[in-house]
């Protein structure tokens, strides 16, 4: 993929905190206090660490664990620093005395790469204490200040201007990305992108990363806008380089709520990309992480192709890893402790799946699709109806594609790789519902009643199926009645076909009125006389109320022939909607069947995500890189 990740210190913070565990275990019974200070110097561009250990009761020797890119190692005892894995080396101290001092050096890292950030505007390091430290400390330079949690650290001003950060927390703060702010270390530009204009906030003297982003969002915001069909969404949008979102292992993020994206000094044209793309792609419109990610990246990717010419396509998903049950039930790893592999499958799959729609068909019809979306136009109504449909997950996407994108193709992918394995057959009994439907709607879906398309727009099949056949005994019943009024040179009221339209569920309105109609044809049929040209008005208008006709002649036998018409009707949309409940019967058993065959039980129903707050927009994640422990947080 074109997509810049990074790897994830967590990905292995499971594993050595087991380990480490262990050796608090020690510490904790001779009963020493650890401090760990951090002390970050601007001039050096660097962060110097220290850490007193004590060593346990019956040993000459204390490991713990430092950052690989750790420099300038030194200790009051004998030292030896040995590889862990990727990411952490082990450092054994051996003496003979009851404690020993451990020094070392974080130094800035060069741009794009992972490690400590220490410039004239930002700060940001791992703190990584031992199990044997209960108290951590930071030290920053004059002019710098962290916006950090009061409950979790205490600030204090040590000298003019000059803040120290302590926290008796260290057990919860493995990991924790600490970053600070210069006073006036930030430049900022207004950045004119077509109709809209974006500020983007950088590090002091960091032109490179901010002529990067001026351009590709002068630029790239009007590709979007074009792709997407859809006017850029947001007023007071901030793009701010930081390296926030890499603690959590992610290449950048996009909040709504705060109308804000972070990236970090990394210059990746498409996270950036990606990142504008969810000013339009998040939970506003969509139901589904999937869909949100997916969309994002396929509009990354073809703004940047048009913008650069680079073309990126995703590979076809391979063998899904544990704990995949279709992309609708992909869960953001934010929120939750799921897997990496299944973060980087859940991307790329979703990539996978827009991608292919939008190739089958095309970039013209993929932007009515979103269109009808956003607008939340019905897929079985009418433009201008009343909004009354369900949020568009999956189900309403499939709708979309299908019913106004055209796509043939669309089933097919959802069936492989979005749809839950408990919701499969939902797929089956749609296609037998539709099956009914396009019999029963012909060419003319404005005649369709507001009830069945409502039913069938919210997959409420079986309500659809039953609707059909009553509203079919009552439009049959309505044809009887239009010829009968033609032999009387009479015309319907239009409210009959007004009514029919707007019917459901129980269509008791427009039965009343074709009843009465009936009546009132049967009356001018008997007495012709009854017919004065103040009573044809009153009929063609609807009006009636104000017919002056006896409806004593009107008696039961004469009405045979609309009853013979219900009959008929009756019996043979019955038995369209039993052939559609039997197919949805079919399938059922089908997908129960082989399931049990193949011992797959069925899996429970999750527990529906927590409010995500602003993360509307999940961030990037990094690339799949192998696990250095068998730790999957």
């Amino acid at each position: 993929m074109g997509r810049r990740r990074i790897k994830p210190i967590a990905a292995v913070i499971g594993a050595l905190l087991l380990i480490l565990i262990g050796a608090a275990t020690v510490a904790a019974q001779v009963g020493e206090v650890g401090v760990i200070t951090y002390a970050v110097d601007i001039d050096t561009a660097s962060v110097s660490v220290s850490e007193n250990l004590s060593i346990g009761t019956g040993s000459d020797t204390v490991s713990t664990y430092i950052p690989v890119e750790a420099v300038e190692l030194t200790s009051s005892a004998a030292l030896v620093r040995d590889s862990f894995d990727d990411y952490f080396d082990l450092v054994t101290l051996r003496t003979s005395e009851t404690t020993a001092t451990l020094e070392y050096r974080l130094t800035s890292t060069d741009r794009g790469e992972e490690g400590a950030r220490v410039n004239d505007s930002f700060v940001g390091f791992a703190i990584l204490p031992s199990p044997q430290a209960d108290t951590v400390v930071v030290t920053l330079p004059p002019g710098y200040r962290a916006d950090e949690d009061p409950a979790l650290f205490d600030a204090r001003e040590v000298d003019k201007d000059t803040y120290e950060y302590a926290s008796e927390f260290a057990d919860e703060l493995w990991g924790y990305w600490f970053i600070a702010l210069a006073d006036d270390g930030l430049d900022t530009r207004i950045v004119d992108a077509g109709e809209d204009a974006i500020e983007v906030v950088a590090w002091a003297g960091d032109t490179e990363w901010l002529d990067f982003t001026e351009r590709y969002v002068r630029e790239g915001v009007p590709v979007l806008r074009e792709l997407i069909g859809e006017p850029w969404p947001e007023e007071d949008l901030r793009i701010v380089e930081s390296i926030e979102p890499t603690k959590f292992g992610y290449a950048g993020w996009y909040s709504r709520r705060e109308s804000q994206i972070e990236i970090p000094d990394s210059v990746d044209s498409e996270t950036l990309l990606h990142e504008l793309s969810h000013a339009w792609f998040n939970d506003r419109f969509y139901s589904g992480r999937w869909l949100v990610e997916g969309f994002a990246e396929e509009m990354a990717s073809t703004a940047l192709e048009r913008l650069d010419g680079q073309i990126t396509d995703p590979d076809p998903p391979g063998t899904p890893p544990s704990g995949f049950d279709g992309l609708a039930r992909w869960r953001s790893r934010f929120f939750f402790e799921d897997s990496w592999e299944l973060e980087y499958f859940g991307y790329d799959t979703s990539w996978y799946v827009i991608d292919a729609l939008t190739d089958e068909i095309g970039t013209e019809a993929m932007t009515t699709v979103i269109g009808a979306i956003q607008d939340g136009r019905a897929v079985y109504g009418l433009d201008g109806e009343p909004v009354l449909y369900p949020a568009n997950d999956w189900r309403r996407f499939l709708d979309v594609l299908e019913l106004r994108g055209g796509s043939e193709e669309a089933t097919e992918l959802f069936r492989a790789w979005v749809v839950p394995s408990d919701e499969l057959v939902l797929l089956d009994r749609r296609v037998a519902a539709m099956t009914v439907f396009d019999t029963f709607a012909g060419d003319d879906l404005a005649m369709v009643p507001f009830g069945i398309r409502d039913a069938m727009s919210r997959w409420n099949f079986d309500e659809a199926l039953s609707q059909i056949a009553r509203a079919e005994l009552i439009r049959a019943d309505i044809a009887d009645l239009s010829d009968r009024a033609d032999r009387q040179d009479l015309r319907l009221p239009t409210v009959i076909d007004d009514l029919y339209r707007s019917s459901g569920p129980d269509f008791s309105l427009i039965r009343r009125v074709v009843d009465r109609t009936d009546t009132l044809l049967t009356v001018f049929e008997l007495s012709p006389e009854e017919l004065d040209d103040a009573n044809r008005r009153n009929f063609e208008a609807g009006r009636y109320e104000r017919i002056d006709a006896d409806l004593s002649l009107a008696d039961p036998g004469s009405t045979s022939m609309l009853n013979q018409n219900r009959r008929s009707t009756a019996v043979s949309y019955m038995y369209l909607a039993s052939l559609g409940a039997l197919v949805i019967m079919i399938a059922g058993i089908w997908l129960l069947y082989g399931r049990l065959k193949s011992g797959v039980p069925y899996p429970t129903e999750p527990a529906s995500d927590p409010d995500e707050d602003d993360m509307e927009a999940d961030p990037q994640p990094p690339p799949p890189r192998p696990h250095a422990t068998s730790s999957t947080h």
